[in-house]
């Protein structure tokens, strides 16, 4: 989940206009827990409670962000260059 939760939620985050801390209150998160998730300190490893809170939170429903993290998964073990 690092990289690839860094480029998403950033992404996300700014589409919707919403702070770190507007995140972690409607993802019902702890914000020391969000900073880590955005700084790519925490693994791909998440429980799965977190993983449909952070799609809810962002407004995408389970089966986007699953998608968006196999696709990053995908690609991280292609070749740059055949992107």
């Amino acid at each position: 989940m690092k990289t690839f939760y860094r480029d998403y939620l950033y992404r996300r985050l700014k589409e919707l206009n919403m702070s770190h801390e507007d995140f972690a209150f409607k993802a019902d998160l702890n914000c020391r827990y969000v900073a880590r998730l955005l700084a790519g300190q925490r693994g791909s490893q998440l429980p799965v409670l977190t993983w449909f809170k952070i799609a809810a939170a962002l407004d995408w429903n389970i089966e986007e962000l699953l998608t968006f993290e196999k696709d990053y998964q995908e690609k991280k073990t292609i070749p740059e260059s055949m992107w």
